[in-house]
């Protein structure tokens, strides 16, 4: 039947679409294995829950348009079944309406005027022309009895045909032998592929099991990483507040911080700190500034002088920044050509990762049982 056919596509497409999917996680957990950041310090548990909010709420949707499908296949499928049904009680119909008629015509045949003249057995109903050797009907004219004839030959023809009718049910039952023995071993096969199926379905609930178990963990170290992290932003906190605390009761304290006035007056009395301005009086205060002044000038002469010196031995140093030159030229080129055989060979090792994905596309997308599948087993990254 038709739907038979668009239903095993139908399943192929799903199968498809469970590899495609399985694919897709296997390459999305190498990748996050390979991410050494994301491997040490975590991921963020927010965007974690939130992804795994996505991902049930997609498989949720997934199941529900999946359960719709079902449910319209099988009602497609009773529909298409109900009109099979429904043709096949016709034509079951007009064939015993046909048969009775023929039974009819069969049973009423001998009784008409022309059966004479169509039976079949006429010729047999007569009188054979000889019967047995001593028929006195059978004259030297009559032709029917020769030397040397074979009488047995009806006997023995039937013999043949009954030996035949024996070989050919032999035959069939051979036949029939070896379809029931390939048959119970298709049978044994199928039982097998179901508990390698079921092995699979096993390994696979167990990897989603560690993986939540992986999750949760993660999940709980985040949580303490989280706590710790607020304790030190916590105990940061007070430290810099008793910092403040301190730096300001200092301030208030000391005079000198605080800028008092009476900071240039002396212990000894009638003399004046000159390292203290506060206090002092205005001609004080000129004088003072008379002697920057002249600290000023002389250290601009001292700068002028030390400038002059810098530029003696910058002449004299500018041959060695040639050679520091060249050398940072020389081990700029030998890098580059480092960088250059490097991405030569990350190029040669791509090409062989195709290749070997190529390989391994064509190998799992074949769906090809092999010795190699079964030494597979337990020696994948999951």
């Amino acid at each position: 039947m038709a739907f038979a056919g668009a239903v095993g596509e139908e399943q192929e497409q799903a199968a498809q679409r469970r590899i495609l999917a399985r694919r897709q996680r296997d390459e999305e957990r190498r990748i996050r294995l390979l991410n050494a950041r994301e491997r040490l310090m975590g991921v963020d548990t927010a965007s974690f829950e939130q992804m795994i909010r996505e991902k049930e709420a997609k498989k949720a949707a997934e199941k529900s348009a999946d359960k719709l499908y079902a449910n319209t296949n099988q009602a497609i499928r009773n529909i298409l079944e109900e009109e099979h049904m429904r043709v096949e009680e016709e034509k079951a119909a007009r064939h015993l309406e046909t048969q009775a008629a023929w039974d009819v015509q069969m049973e009423n045949k001998e009784h008409t005027i022309t059966f004479e003249l169509n039976d079949p057995n006429r010729f047999k109903k007569d009188q054979p022309a000889r019967v047995g050797d001593f028929d006195p009907r059978c004259g030297a004219s009559s032709m029917q009895i020769f030397g040397g004839e074979d009488l047995r030959k009806g006997d023995r023809v039937k013999m043949q045909q009954m030996q035949l009718s024996d070989w050919t049910a032999q035959q069939l039952n051979e036949k029939n032998a070896q379809r029931v023995a390939q048959k119970e071993e298709e049978m044994k096969y199928a039982e097998y592929l179901a508990q390698i199926e079921q092995v699979r379905e096993d390994l696979e609930k167990a990897e989603l099991e560690r993986k939540e178990e992986m999750k949760i963990e993660q999940r709980v170290s985040n949580d303490q990483l989280s706590s710790m992290r607020a304790q030190q932003r916590n105990a940061e906190r007070e430290a810099r507040l008793a910092l403040e605390k301190r730096n300001t009761e200092t301030v208030m304290n000391d005079r000198m911080l605080r800028e008092t006035r009476d900071q240039g007056a002396s212990r000894i009395p009638g003399r004046i700190r000159p390292d203290h301005w506060k206090g002092m009086t205005t001609t004080q205060l000129a004088e003072i500034q008379q002697i920057q002044q002249q600290q000023i000038l002389e250290k601009r002469a001292r700068v002028e002088a030390e400038r002059k010196l810098t530029r003696a031995e910058a002449s004299v140093s500018d041959s060695v920044v040639d050679i520091l030159q060249q050398q940072y030229d020389a081990e700029q080129a030998r890098v580059a050509e480092e960088r250059l055989r490097y991405s030569q060979e990350l190029l040669v090792q791509a090409r062989q990762k195709k290749a070997r994905d190529a390989e391994q596309r064509e190998l799992l997308g074949s769906n090809k049982i092999t010795d190699g599948f079964f030494n597979r087993f337990g020696s994948s990254c999951r």
